[in-house]
């Protein structure tokens, strides 16, 4: 079984964000369903972003400076 890369792992994750907030969205009693709706489409673009830094970088993950045997975000 091979593993996905980890910018497509994210990239799947950025598409049900995006799903997940037109969902929220279409529901017409939900309470704060703007606010909902807002809060997952920037979580989407964040996820987006990521992904494509990670496709640029080949998989390295420039956010995490590795000093030694231990990695600092």
């Amino acid at each position: 079984m091979s593993h996905k890369p980890r910018n497509q792992y994210i990239l799947e994750k950025s598409v049900q964000a995006s799903l997940s907030a037109i969902e929220v969205y279409n529901k017409p009693d939900f309470k704060y369903r703007e606010e909902s709706f807002s809060i997952l489409m920037v979580n989407t673009w964040e996820l987006l972003f990521k992904a494509k830094v990670l496709k640029n970088n080949k998989g390295h993950d420039p956010f995490i400076k590795r000093v030694g045997f231990f990695n600092i975000a």
